[in-house]
């Protein structure tokens, strides 16, 4: 028998957990399937890459209660400066420079993925209406009258009003449903 929830997301990296966070906090129930295990993704080893995180991503992650976790692993963008230019050759005259200190606040923040993972989790933890099924991945989706039918990969079934692919850039799931895609090097 299927469960039942408002919203079925396929990935739960830092994309689907994010989407997942807002709409459990925002009343609906959430199931998130992810392949891969949370001591996978939050492990120094899995990825060593970095984000930046606009200002307005910062205030998203405030209100989801996300940034209290994340925080401290943080480093505050204080000067952005946009210029043209070329390796060896001196810089174009025109430039954008951005000044935190006449902002009046951090332009954004700088963290490593691994802590924006394990952010996500630790609220993720406290969030009654987000189920996290992992390891799984979403197989299959069928329309029915009453929504979105979602199989897993472990075998679960979930019934939602819809489903979302968050599982990347190579999405098995788009690739499924056929949906194209246009895209360059």
């Amino acid at each position: 028998m299927a469960k039942t929830c408002d919203i079925v997301i396929g990935g739960g990296g830092m994309v689907g957990l994010t989407l997942g966070l807002a709409l459990a906090k925002g009343g609906l129930n959430v199931a998130i399937a992810d392949p891969l295990p949370q001591s996978t993704v939050v492990d120094a080893k899995f990825d060593g890459r970095v984000s930046a995180l606009a200002y307005a991503a910062v205030r998203m992650f405030q209100a989801l209660g996300i940034w209290e976790h994340l925080a401290p692993h943080a480093q505050s963008i204080e000067d952005i400066l946009v210029t043209d230019g070329a390796p060896g050759r001196e810089p174009s005259p025109f430039s954008l420079h951005f000044d935190a200190d006449e902002a009046g606040t951090p332009l954004g923040h700088i963290a490593e993925n691994r802590f924006i993972r394990a952010s996500l989790f630790a609220e993720a933890a406290t969030t009654p209406n987000l189920t996290i099924v992992s390891p799984a991945s979403m197989e299959d989706l069928t329309l029915e009258a009453q929504g979105i039918v979602a199989t897993l990969s472990n075998g679960d079934v979930y019934s939602a009003r819809l489903a979302v692919a968050a599982d990347g850039r190579d999405s098995a799931m788009r690739e499924r449903m056929g949906i194209g895609v246009v895209g360059w090097s």
